[in-house]
């Protein structure tokens, strides 16, 4: 893959983080009108965002490292609103929510890469032991 497009995949990344932390972080709620209703969908299609721009920017994670790193900030972005340090409240439909997106990003890449690995693995021929010496 160029150069030039790992890079707009990691510059996409970090659009999608400042608009999740400024979301996130907004006491006042003044983001509330451009946000979806259910707030459900909006933790999914987060979710679901950043797990697909960490896979395309970074090619050697692996896609379960990636989902736990998601799931570890949206857990933790849970705990954060129930102790009052973030605006919402914690719900448990969100990480729900949070788990979905995960899932729906990571798991076709990582079938993907799965199956990508057998097929080269398939395409390798072994020596001929007759032509050994």
């Amino acid at each position: 893959m160029p150069r030039w497009m790992v890079w707009s995949w990691r510059l996409a990344l970090g659009a999608v983080l400042l608009v999740a932390f400024v979301g996130a972080t907004d006491a006042n709620e003044r983001w509330a009108a451009l946000q979806l209703k259910p707030d459900q969908v909006n933790h999914g299609l987060l979710s679901f965002a950043l797990t697909f721009l960490l896979l395309a920017s970074f090619r050697r994670a692996k896609a379960w490292q990636v989902a736990l790193v998601v799931l570890a900030a949206g857990f933790g972005l849970e705990g954060l609103q129930a102790f009052g340090y973030f605006a919402g409240d914690a719900q448990l439909k969100d990480l729900v929510s949070d788990m979905v997106g995960v899932a729906f990003a990571a798991l076709p890449v990582a079938v993907g890469r799965s199956q990508g690995r057998r097929a080269a693995q398939d395409s390798v021929v072994p020596p001929d032991p007759a032509t050994r010496r």
